[in-house]
Order: structure tokens, then C-alpha cells, then sequence
């Protein structure tokens, strides 16, 4: 067999080893393997190359007080840092600039955050269901996807709790940017309901931010009038004064 043969015997070998490979990975596992090839990770609070959150922007992250809003209803209110310095500029990213990516570092870090809440031998002692905040469906079709959904399915991961997606937004709703308090309550006031049959008795909702509270409220209103008996809710991070509501 001459020397071109052997060639080209290795690359077809080499093909079908790829493709018997590619065939054995899940699609999504097979992009992110190509988008870190093409596209490097960077950290989301920094920038700094090869790392989607670095170490010193997690060291930067300040674990969240008692805020000046809460969330009306639910059992617990669980958020891993306040939103300011990187986490503020990882969820910026995640949220407006498409890098989806971050879904796992922040997701492990509201992990962490409820593993070390008072709420966790709860959530644990009766596994809740996780559902995410709702878009609307023009606005996820215009995002191309629903960054509380994607936190949903990294908790999942770790947790094993199942996802529910039957929480929807029934109308449209003006961006809470720049709206005082009133106007934001008015604004999404009855915008949510639960359309299934079955109701989970234990739910925890899933967000990026809570800013004011008024958005998350009125999810768990809509939880418990169709029947869920504990509601927990778990956010990345938590505004702390209205200057953090700015980009929101």
C-alpha cells in the first residue's frame, strides 16, 4: 500500500471516529465544544480570557442584606449576591448580550446560595418543582431565549428537580426601565397564570434579578390562586437601592 493510501485510510479512519463521536454527544454538548473553539471563553464580569467567571470577580461578590423589597407571598427569598461590580456586568451579559454561556456560572453560584440558605433541608426534605419567569412569547422570540429557563435547566442538572414551564405571561408588558414604582406595579398587575391541570405543591421560581419584587409577586400570586402550597424563590442577585433598577 503506497504512501497516499496509508494518508487516506488514517483521515477516513479519523472521520469516522469524529462522526461516531459526534453522533454519541448531545447537540447542545457538540456546540458548546465548537463555540469554545471559535469563541474562547471570557469572563463575564472582567473579561479576562479562559474562564467564564474568574476568581476575582467571584471574590467581589457581596452576599445580599435584607433589601428594601421583598416578594409578597413567597416562603423564602434566596439570592446569591447584590447586583453591582461583575455579577452586575456577568448578568448584563447573560441577559442583553446573548452570552448564554454564563447560564452555568451563575447558575452554580444561586446553587451555592441555596445550599447555604435556611430554606435548603426544606427545598430538599420535599423536592420542588422549578419554574422559570415567564417572557412573554414575541419578546423570547426577539431575545432567542429565556435567561431564567436556561438557570432552570443548570439547577436541574444538580439538583435532579424536575422543570415546569406552565407558569406563562398572558399579555405583553411595557419594559419596567425607567418606571416609578406604581407605574411597575400597574405594569405587570394579572400578567401571569398557570395553565395546567397539575400544580406542584412545592415550587421554587426561578429569576436573574429581583429588583423591586413587584414582577416576582405577582408570579406567586398566580402559583398559589392555582393551588401551590409552598413558594420559594431563588434569584441570581438582588437590587438594593433604585439606582441598581437602571438597566432592568
Amino acid at each position: 500500500m503506497g504512501k497516499g493510501s496509508i494518508t487516506s485510510t488514517t483521515r477516513g479512519l479519523e472521520r469516522s471516529r469524529l462522526g461516531t463521536l459526534a453522533r454519541s454527544l448531545p447537540r447542545q454538548k457538540i456546540w458548546g465544544l465548537v463555540s469554545d473553539l471559535l469563541y474562547p471563553p471570557r469572563c463575564g464580569g472582567c473579561d479576562r480570557r479562559d474562564t467564564l467567571f474568574c476568581d476575582d470577580c467571584r471574590e467581589q461578590i457581596v452576599p445580599p442584606k435584607k433589601g428594601p423589597h421583598g416578594v409578597r407571598g413567597a416562603r423564602s427569598l434566596i439570592c446569591a449576591g447584590e447586583f453591582n461590580g461583575p455579577l452586575r456586568t456577568a448578568i448584563h451579559n447573560f441577559k442583553y448580550e446573548s452570552d448564554r454561556r454564563l447560564s452555568a456560572p451563575l447558575a452554580g453560584l444561586l446553587y451555592d446560595a441555596l445550599q447555604a440558605s435556611l430554606a435548603w433541608k426544606s427545598l430538599i426534605a420535599s423536592p420542588s418543582s422549578l419554574v422559570p419567569v415567564p417572557l412573554h412569547p414575541s419578546k423570547e422570540k426577539a431575545r432567542g431565549y429565556n435567561q431564567s429557563f436556561l438557570l432552570a435547566e443548570e439547577l436541574a442538572a444538580a439538583t435532579s428537580w424536575p422543570i415546569d414551564q406552565s407558569l406563562k405571561r398572558t399579555r405583553q408588558t411595557d419594559s419596567q426601565v425607567g418606571l416609578n414604582m406604581e407605574k411597575r406595579r400597574e405594569n405587570v398587575k394579572g400578567a401571569f397564570q398557570w395553565q395546567a391541570e397539575d400544580m406542584p405543591s412545592s415550587v421554587l421560581l426561578i429569576d436573574d434579578v429581583c429588583t423591586t419584587g413587584l414582577t416576582l409577586s405577582e408570579c406567586v400570586f398566580a402559583l398559589t390562586e392555582a393551588g401551590a402550597e409552598r413558594v420559594y424563590v431563588a434569584t441570581v442577585a438582588r437590587a438594593m437601592d433604585n439606582s441598581q433598577h437602571a438597566d432592568l
